[in-house]
């Protein structure tokens, strides 16, 4: 099956809400196996990395990291990245690993050298029952490509625009400032994509799982801090793994109601009740 612009188009968008910047894409297409090559919009193909995702063999994808002729540059900024942009980048490609099999010339909790001639980032997805259907391609751009331009966008040092969000609270300063804080200490989408990832799309607290009952629709799971951003003094690093967890709005909202420190996870479900009284 040939895969539509159409869909790669919005493989694309959600790579650029989570990534933060444009994405280009090129199709190519032998006897029905599609391939897909993908690079960052203002750096251009010749000075970006370029990731390509093509089936192999029977029921393989894989997904390869490359870069660009003229990428010399990127290549020295990636290389330079904070720890910090290193630990979201690294945190984003392990998040494939229930995926697919990753093969790299560098260890995932160190800086890449990137400018190395050895240097390799594979992702191999395996028993794919139908590789070349529109579905599978979307899945593996979903869950290992998306990733993967998020890893690379936050290396070389693309900032997430919130402007929209911090829009909806004008009006009233102090929300607006405490809003604009909260996106900055959270780096909310890839944050809020890893905790997901992490622990699913379901509440901690009821087990609410909205994909059961919804198609569709983006998701309804929100994000919830175990460490309050209202409660700290200054900016923090936030491990999606140990520091957030999903909540349905419902938990969300009720785990609020104790202020000024929300109630616990445990605290939260020894109040629920599960049935309705007779």
């Amino acid at each position: 099956m040939i895969i539509s612009h159409e869909t790669v188009r919005g493989i694309c968008s959600i790579a650029e809400e989570l990534s933060g910047t444009g994405i280009s894409f090129e199709l190519s297409s032998i006897e029905g196996r599609t391939s897909i090559k993908m690079w960052f919009d203002d750096l251009g193909r010749p000075r970006s990395p370029i990731i390509t995702m093509r089936p192999s063999g029977i029921k393989r994808h894989i997904v390869e990291l490359g870069f660009g002729t003229n990428a010399k540059p990127t290549l020295q900024q990636i290389e330079q990245s904070s720890s910090e942009a290193y630990d979201v980048a690294n945190s984003l490609i392990t998040s494939t690993q229930k995926y697919c099999e990753i093969k790299s010339s560098f260890e995932l909790n160190n800086k890449w050298n990137v400018s190395d001639t050895t240097f390799q980032l594979r992702l191999t997805r395996k028993s794919i029952p139908n590789p070349l259907t529109s579905d599978a391609f979307y899945f593996t751009c979903q869950k290992v490509v998306v990733p993967l331009m998020a890893a690379l966008a936050e290396l070389i040092g693309y900032e997430e625009d919130n402007a929209a969000d911090s829009a909806f609270f004008e009006g009233e300063e102090e929300g607006g400032i405490l809003k604009a804080t909260v996106l900055k200490r959270e780096r909310s989408r890839k944050n809020r994509y890893l905790c997901l990832e992490y622990h699913g799309e379901v509440c901690k607290v009821c087990g609410y799982e909205p994909r059961k009952y919804f198609r569709e629709i983006p998701s309804l799971i929100e994000v919830h801090h175990l460490t309050p951003l209202s409660n700290i003094g200054s900016p923090k690093i936030y491990n999606p793994l140990t520091d957030l967890v999903p909540l349905c709005p419902t938990c969300h909202r009720a785990i609020h109601t104790k202020k000024p420190i929300p109630f616990t996870i445990e605290e939260l479900k020894d109040l629920l009740i599960t049935q309705n009284p007779k």
